[in-house]
């Protein structure tokens, strides 16, 4: 809990919804510090390489959010479709599943 705010405990953080958990977390580690760590830069290279350019840059939160709904929002189709584009992006062609 480093990077939240000094009245925000560990318990009354976990009592937050996880939308209102983000948005902590976001504020925290992409608006308020300046540089953003190693970690936040691979979060923010995935962000842009799924074509979220513009919502990084402009650090808009709600605006990525609606890309990852636009997936959800279609069900499985949604799900293939962001699968693949990991898959593309990532250089990845297959996974196997080990715990079946």
């Amino acid at each position: 809990f480093i990077t939240a705010p000094t009245d925000v405990t560990p318990e009354k953080f976990y009592s937050y919804s996880k939308h209102i958990q983000a948005n902590l977390i976001w504020r925290a580690l992409f608006l308020e510090r300046s540089p953003v760590s190693e970690a936040c830069r691979g979060v923010i290279t995935t962000l842009q390489a799924m074509g979220m350019q513009e919502h990084v840059q402009s650090r808009n939160l709600e605006e990525i959010r609606k890309v990852y709904a636009s997936y959800r929002d279609r069900g499985l189709a949604g799900a293939e479709e962001f699968s693949e584009l990991v898959y593309k992006i990532s250089g990845v062609r297959y996974t196997v599943m080990t715990n079946i």
